[in-house]
């Protein structure tokens, strides 16, 4: 299976990516994607573009994830964003603190693939 559900769908409703660095492997005709799959936020944006015309697993609906809060204000920046959708899987689904890094968590190990340390 290519997709994670969120174990709390209820009060989130996300679905990931299992490969956690798909953009690494699968760059769907985008340019500017580097060698170990980082890219700037335009290049992030023109990737979910052609990700979802390629309908990727079925489903044209991908996005960027938010940093916004869970209450839709401010863009949290910084640790324990606990109410974005990242900190959300980060501090929630996958139990860490402030300064661990998210491929210590076995919790999120077992379920993604190809997890980098630290480029979230």
């Amino acid at each position: 299976m290519n997709l994670v559900w969120d174990n709390d769908r209820g009060a989130t409703g996300l679905t990931w990516l299992k490969n956690a660095n798909l953009a690494d492997t699968v760059d769907f005709g985008v340019t500017g994607i580097a060698a170990d799959g980082t890219m700037t936020w335009a290049v992030a944006q023109d990737w979910i573009t052609a990700m979802n015309a390629a309908n990727y697993a079925g489903t044209n609906g991908w996005r960027l994830w938010s940093a916004l809060n869970s209450n839709g204000t401010d863009p949290c920046e910084g640790f324990n964003c606990t109410g974005s959708e990242l900190g959300h899987l980060f501090y929630t689904e996958g139990g860490l603190s402030q300064g661990q890094s998210i491929t210590s968590s076995t919790a999120l190990t077992e379920h993604f693939t190809n997890m980098q340390s630290s480029v979230y």
